[in-house]
């Protein structure tokens, strides 16, 4: 495979085939990405050398200029053979869609070094402030959950007001990422002390919900949705954990083709017990995927038009979003539940990736109470009791 600098652009089937292509390996690291606490570097250079980071960014800057739901596709297939590695296969390209909000001047910088600059989003604000200075803001606080920080050149930090681009020279890394669940993806805290975000480094949350950024250079529908944090990135937390099921449902499979029920002492794929749970499993994760893809096509729709959905449709998009992550609880809490005592070793992967699933869950955004009361809010015509709609 060639090396980053030297990839081509590649089609979507071809991004595709790459990423199930990585599936055995990817396992094969699992443990070791899960004990390092962070993707391993080979890991790192295989996806810039594959094309996925610069996937969906503009070609102005040496992208591929992708549709996003390239993104997802990739992401449903990586993260089949590890999950911390699969939610890095979506984040670290979206993040370079993001970067396509700020100023080309911005970008210029960003990009300077290499097509495949890596960086994290850093969005969880723990504690600090953010000054108005002349030519841009002044910067202090800690941030949890930099997913991916340990090979990041930049981050983008959210203040209560912006989104800014930060310079790795900026900030430094809190080790706290002890986890159960998405170990590998090295979600660790920042420590800004005082940095300085010129102006053209910044995008408001006001020029985001309009949809109204800087230069404004970008003719991808994805650029023209209003409030992109609540219809367009939700999806790409969505889709590795997708991918994740489906991982749980492959390792099951191929444990039921070659195991005796301990019972019966008959071949366990030819038992009821694990017959109908990996069906059920299999049409819950199908459904799910099913669900993202008529969401992708509707918020596309919505960018072509440059609108928001309307309320309604706002609320069933996040209905389906948070459905769909509940049905990949379901189906792998029941695959799991059809194990024997094996599955308690720290070896076994389908434990392992099932904890990561249940990580990947437990972002707020996928939550479903919520969500589902909002939907039936607004379609009764009362008023959402949430800003995610």
């Amino acid at each position: 495979m060639s090396t980053a600098t030297e990839a081509e652009p590649a089609t979507r089937e071809e991004l595709i085939a790459r990423a199930q292509a990585m599936i055995p390996t990817l396992r094969e690291r699992s443990g070791e990405t899960y004990r390092q606490r962070q993707i391993p570097p080979e890991t790192v250079e295989e996806f810039k050398a594959a094309g996925f980071i610069r996937s969906v960014q503009s070609t102005r800057f040496g992208g591929m200029g992708h549709d996003l739901e390239v993104v997802g596709d990739v992401a449903m297939q990586i993260a089949r053979g590890c999950g911390s590695t699969g939610w890095m296969s979506a984040f670290w390209p979206i993040h370079q869609f993001q970067v396509g909000w700020f100023s080309e001047r911005a970008q210029e910088e960003y990009f300077a070094k290499s097509p495949d600059t890596v960086s994290s989003t850093v969005n969880a604000f723990l504690s600090g402030e953010r000054e108005d200075v002349p030519g841009g803001v002044r910067v202090s606080g800690t941030w949890n959950f930099s997913s991916g920080i340990d090979h990041a050149e930049w981050a983008l930090v959210q203040t209560r007001n912006e989104l800014c681009l930060i310079p790795a020279e900026d900030f430094s890394i809190v080790d706290n990422w002890e986890v159960s669940g998405l170990a590998g993806t090295g979600s660790k805290a920042i420590k800004i002390d005082g940095a300085f975000v010129p102006d053209y480094r910044i995008v408001t949350l006001e020029q985001q919900a309009k949809a109204d950024y800087p230069d404004g250079t970008e003719d991808s529908p994805w650029y023209k949705i209003p409030r992109p944090g609540v219809y367009v990135m939700n999806h790409f937390i969505l889709a590795p954990v997708i991918g994740m099921a489906r991982g749980v449902l492959d390792l099951f499979d191929e444990r039921a083709q070659t195991r005796r029920d301990p019972q019966s002492l008959q071949p366990a794929k030819e038992r009821p017990g694990p017959q109908l749970r990996f069906a059920e499993a299999a049409a819950e994760i199908d459904a799910a995927e099913m669900f993202w893809r008529r969401n992708i096509a509707r918020c596309r729709e919505w960018g072509e038009k440059g609108q928001a959905p309307p309320p309604e449709l706002g609320a069933e998009i996040r209905r389906d979003i948070t459905y769909a992550a509940k049905l990949t609880q379901q189906a792998t809490n029941r695959l799991v539940d059809g194990m024997d005592s094996s599955g308690l070793y720290d070896v076994n992967l389908i434990q392992r990736q099932a904890r990561d699933v249940r990580a990947g869950g437990l972002q707020f955004v996928l939550h479903w109470e919520e969500t589902a009361m909002q939907f039936s809010r607004v379609h009764w015509g009362l008023e959402p009791q949430t800003v995610l709609i």
